[in-house]
């Protein structure tokens, strides 16, 4: 297991305890000692998600960028090419293989 998917399972773990002592603050009698544990594991996953965009924040915004940019890139020349002249092969060749590269970005992101 990564350190990525180790952040993101506690951080998973974290809000299903959050909404476990959330549900159990409510029917508690006793609802001062289950709010105490509600702040701390709420305080707890705060952290954690800290955590996790400090180590990966800007790499997660670079890669969707990235993304962002070689799509509209594959529709640039995907359009270009067809306006310019779609008969030719150079430029049917041209908007498969952009096409292509669009695909498997826009499957990446998602």
């Amino acid at each position: 297991m990564t350190l990525a998917e180790l952040l993101i399972e506690k951080i998973r773990s974290g809000y299903v305890n959050v909404n476990c002592n959330l549900v159990k603050c409510l029917q508690s009698p006793n609802c001062l000692h289950e709010m105490r544990a509600l702040t701390r594991d709420y305080r707890i996953l705060g952290e954690t998600i800290d955590i996790y965009n400090h180590l990966f924040g800007y790499q997660l915004m670079l890669i969707v960028l990235h993304c962002g940019l070689e799509v509209i890139s594959g529709l640039n020349v995907a359009v270009a090419s067809i306006i310019i002249d779609a008969a030719n092969p150079v430029y049917y060749n041209l908007f498969i293989s952009n096409s292509i590269l669009l695909m498997f970005s826009l499957v990446s992101t998602s």
